[in-house]
């Protein structure tokens, strides 16, 4: 199980500085216009004295609030608690259960809103600082009101994080060309980590980059295939050996190889998928920092599942892929999470 850390952000009664800047216009010279008692749901802090001010430049008035307070009525704190608690598996009502055995009362449709602005602000504030030469991509379904669909989820081969993830329409090339365009125009990603799905090789080969699949699926379907062929059994340990050392000469052998095993229809298939794939087996070793398995993707997809499998479903498109971005901000690896960053908006 993944060791998760998170830092509670600090509500204080009020404000030790003045505002930097106007909202509205950006101006720097503004005069106090009064001050407001706000009473606010916090777990120690129950109101809180925050000041006006009217800005010189534009005329405009507006609030400047303490540290750990905005206009919500709940402190960031304990939004970021609710938040916290729905991605570690607690249900709405048991939310507000825990929250309100500990002095902030809340309903349970509360804690269903406070999930839902952190993650939609997660889910757009997805963006990746520079370019990003590899990736890896796969695909997930879950249901929404009963029905299933198609989530594909876009990580970072080296850190596991997840840089995005969408409604996919349909699995079939043009979908997957769709959803993959962008992050190759906007990110320059170079290679493409994968199973080995059909779909993804004229999907590739239209966006221009390099393919990696991935060697353990590429294994274990294999292994599966020659089982159901009977007899050749020289021919088969011979396939096996190649997957398993990836000679640099692998795909003349194979080559070889097919014209050896005309006489088994599926032996022969199987050969042959494995020459036209068999550059992308081996682009780990062309290219610099790119995996031989797809196993980080999984890991990160198996990081909003864990969470799903507590769910009857998600009732919406739009709460689920809030549901599912605030579940990867959750469960990060090596990440210490900040819980004012999460609902600071």
């Amino acid at each position: 199980m993944t060791r998760v850390r998170f830092t509670l952000p600090e509500v204080k009664s009020i404000a030790d500085s003045r505002p930097d800047s106007c909202p509205y216009c950006q101006g720097v010279v503004f005069q106090r216009h009064g001050r407001v008692e706000k009473p606010i749901k916090d777990l120690k802090v129950g109101q809180v004295a925050l000041y006006r001010y009217r800005c010189t430049g534009c005329s405009r008035t507006f609030r400047h609030y303490p540290q750990g307070v905005d206009s919500h009525d709940q402190s960031q704190r304990l939004r970021g608690m609710a938040a916290l608690l729905w991605g570690l598996g607690l249900s709405h009502q048991s939310i507000s259960q825990v929250l309100s055995t500990l002095g902030a009362s809340i309903a349970k449709m509360t804690s269903w809103r406070d999930v839902q602005e952190a993650g939609m602000a997660l889910c757009q504030g997805w963006q990746v600082a520079g370019k990003v030469e590899v990736i890896g991509v796969d695909e997930t379904v879950v249901k929404v009101q009963g029905r299933k669909v198609v989530i594909g989820f876009v990580v970072a081969p080296d850190s596991g994080e997840v840089l995005g993830l969408e409604l996919l329409v349909e699995q079939d090339c043009g979908a997957l060309l769709e959803w993959l365009k962008p992050y190759v125009e906007e990110y320059g990603v170079e290679v493409i980590v994968s199973d080995d799905l059909v779909t993804y090789k004229p999907v590739v080969e239209e966006l221009g980059v390099e393919h990696q699949v991935c060697l353990a699926h590429v294994r274990k379907n294999v292994t599966r295939r020659l089982k159901g062929i009977e007899g050749w059994g020289e021919e088969k340990e011979r396939i096996k050996t190649l997957l398993r050392e990836l000679p640099s000469n692998g795909g003349r052998e194979l080559l070889k190889l097919e014209q050896q095993v005309g006489g088994a229809p599926k032996l022969r298939e199987l050969v042959v998928d494995l020459c036209e794939k068999w550059r992308s087996l081996v682009c780990y070793r062309r290219r610099t920092g790119v995996p031989q398995t797809n196993n980080r993707t999984e890991q990160g997809i198996g990081r909003s599942k864990i969470r799903y499998k507590t769910l009857r479903g998600y009732k919406s498109v739009a709460g689920m892929l809030n549901g599912l971005g605030l579940t990867q901000w959750v469960w990060r690896p090596g990440v210490i999470g900040d819980l004012a960053s999460l609902v600071a908006h």
